[in-house]
């Protein structure tokens, strides 16, 4: 009997072991497994993040072209009507850039209102006309040495 019991004592021992062995590994397959699902969440988290993004990125350059193309054919037509009001001279000989675009829609430039002159000469702004007045006027200036003597300057 004393034999058998270490005989079963052995046997018991080692499959102890085993199964030890065995909740072991079963444990560290479970715990691979849960770190990959992890991964994969994020992974797939980070995905979805980055895919909507993209989405919303190019929904406001959609947006933003969309955007420039109305301010684009909007102001250009406009800036240069505004540009060729108060810049130009308006008289029975000079077309505007809206009369030259639609010659049939033209009556006289303003819409049947008939105006005489420069427009910015009418809201009472009238160009400098003594540029060569100035011209002359800086080398004298800046010929004469100036006089001033400043508060502790040696003179």
């Amino acid at each position: 009997d004393e034999k058998r019991d270490p005989e079963k004592l052995r046997i018991e021992r080692e499959e102890l072991e085993r199964r030890q062995k065995e909740e072991k590994a079963r444990l560290q397959a479970e715990a691979k497994a849960a770190e990959e699902a992890r991964r994969k969440a994020e992974a797939e988290a980070a995905a979805e993040a980055k895919r909507k993004r993209e989405l919303e990125r190019e929904a406001a350059r959609q947006a933003l072209q969309k955007m420039e193309k109305t301010v684009d054919i909007n102001e250009s037509c406009q800036f240069l009507e505004d540009l060729e009001m108060l810049g130009a001279v308006h008289d029975e000989n000079t077309l505007s850039f809206k009369e030259e675009a639609s010659p049939d829609d033209h009556q006289n430039g303003f819409g049947g209102i008939k105006l005489q002159g420069n427009p910015l000469e009418q809201l009472g702004l009238y160009m400098k006309v003594d540029d060569e007045d100035e011209e002359e006027e800086l080398p004298q200036s800046t010929a004469e040495p100036s006089k001033d003597v400043e508060e502790g300057e040696i003179d």
